[in-house]
């Protein structure tokens, strides 16, 4: 009897042992998880790249809404007089908007290139701290932002949109020596798909074509990670499984050269993405 009592309290020793130290091993975890998340500088890099693509895109569409705009001519029911009229006071009230449109402009480009500087700023912070970045990586992202404030200089905003959207999209790559990897493939995924997008504001080629079906390969690479990462969070779940449809969408729209269409069906990638992101 004594010796069935001692084994039972042998046994319940070791099981108590075990637990311990699987709720030790599940704590280490949970610390090293938390310990583990992207760095502040690191997220500031993706926040101000963001920032920037995000004024340049709205300096874009303001370009292309002026294209569309009819020339400002009188309706044909006015006077004689009053056409007379409005082409002598048009000069100055053509030139006054068009002064006010480059200051407008010139503000904006202030603040795209004051954004940049603070880009370099958070990059070498992030880089003076980080020691498992390899060289290599290193010298690619240093290129992409060194181009990306030789072009911005320069004032075009489609090059500038195209090389501050391919910087994030090097970046992103970082996020997968964190426990940030959904961030990263989010981001990825947005990236690909705003080039998509960029491109079909060009002239309609076979090597633009080429590169857009190349991102969307790579994005119908990563949706099924973020599958993988989100398979216990169901509303997360029904997003991805959005994008994936919006994807394929896009994707028929590109292999149609159907350019107004790629657009919206961009757009709507990149709607899911922010979603996803929130």
């Amino acid at each position: 009897m004594i010796k069935k009592r001692l084994v039972l309290l042998i046994i319940a020793l070791m099981l108590m042992q075990l637990i311990g130290c699987s709720g030790g091993n599940k704590s280490s975890n949970q610390s090293q998880n938390k310990s583990n998340q992207p760095p502040s500088s690191l997220v500031d890099i993706s926040m101000t790249a963001d920032k920037i693509i995000n004024k340049l895109e709205e300096e874009y569409k303001k370009l292309e809404e002026k294209k569309k705009e009819p020339n400002n001519e009188t309706s044909k029911d006015q006077s004689k007089e009053k056409k007379k009229k409005d082409k002598k006071s048009n000069p100055e009230d053509k030139s006054e908007s068009e002064s006010q449109e480059k200051k407008q402009l010139d503000n904006t480009w202030k603040k795209i290139n004051e954004e940049i500087k603070s880009l370099h700023q958070s990059w070498n912070s992030y880089e003076s701290k980080e020691e498992m970045i390899e060289a290599t990586q290193v010298n690619m992202i240093e290129k992409e932002l060194n181009s990306l404030t030789e072009i911005a200089s320069a004032e075009n905003i489609l090059a500038s949109l195209l090389k501050a959207n391919q910087f994030n999209l090097t970046i992103s790559d970082l996020y997968e020596n964190y426990n940030g990897k959904a961030k990263g493939y989010i981001n990825k995924i947005e990236s690909y798909a705003k080039e998509i997008i960029y491109l079909s504001y060009m002239n309609q080629n076979k090597e633009n074509k080429n590169k857009q079906l190349e991102d969307l390969s790579k994005i119908k690479e990563l949706i099924p990670r973020l599958e993988v990462k989100f398979e216990e969070d169901k509303k997360a779940k029904e997003k991805v499984k959005e994008l994936k449809n919006a994807v394929n969408d896009l994707e028929q729209s590109v292999q149609e050269d159907i350019k107004e269409v790629v657009k919206v069906k961009g757009e709507m990638v990149a709607k899911k993405v922010k979603e996803l992101k929130k």
